[in-house]
């Protein structure tokens, strides 16, 4: 393990095997932090969540769970969940700096959050999908597996596997090269290739 000095890291923090934190990064409250875990400077995890209207803050006791083999660079931040139990970054997900994952987000495995890119409270993006730079999407959007959303669109509502998104959720194509990329068996990435298919005119 290698916590630098500078790091401030709460009592509850659970922290796993061969994990390492950076400078000046704050993780603050019930924060579960799996094996093989890069967190670089100046992150906070476990932010208080960004909700003006208290009825809706909860009492942000719930979990943020960071699952094995992450990465997450420079300037990252997390927020505690509010009225959901967890705020999750999947295994092998890797956070480029400046990220912003609200509470109550969920992200699966192998996802990547590109630089300055925004998921607004409630977001959900599944599997081995890819969040261009300074893209942004509404709260409680739920992004498909394999989906590439393009740098600096807003999206919105439920964005089906398989497809390439620009601004406002324009289709633009299949995300052929993800979906062959991604750790799927071939049946399931033929079942993927398939259903986006059918929103190509």
């Amino acid at each position: 393990m290698n916590i630098h000095k500078t790091a401030i890291l709460e009592k509850s923090v659970s922290v796993g095997k061969n994990v390492e934190i950076g400078p000046f990064s704050q993780i603050l409250g019930n924060v579960q932090i799996g094996d093989n875990v890069k967190i670089k400077s100046n992150c906070v995890i476990g932010a208080e969540a960004d909700q003006p209207r208290a009825e809706r803050l909860g009492d942000q006791s719930g979990n943020i769970i960071i699952e094995n083999d992450c990465v997450i660079k420079d300037s990252v931040i997390i927020s505690k969940p509010t009225l959901t139990e967890i705020t999750k970054i999947g295994s092998h997900s890797y956070l480029m700096s400046g990220a912003y994952i609200a509470h109550d987000s969920v992200l699966g495995k192998n996802v990547i959050i590109s630089h300055g890119a925004r998921l607004s409270g409630y977001t959900t993006v599944n599997d081995f999908s890819n969040i261009g730079a300074n893209a942004t999407t509404h709260q409680k959007t739920t992004i498909g597996m394999c989906v590439m959303v393009g740098a600096n669109s807003f999206v919105k509502g439920e964005l089906k596997s398989g497809l390439i998104y620009v601004e406002k959720n324009k289709i633009i194509g299949v995300n052929i090269i993800g979906i062959e990329n991604a750790d799927l068996t071939l049946n399931d990435k033929q079942k993927i290739l398939d259903e986006a298919n059918k929103y190509i005119n």
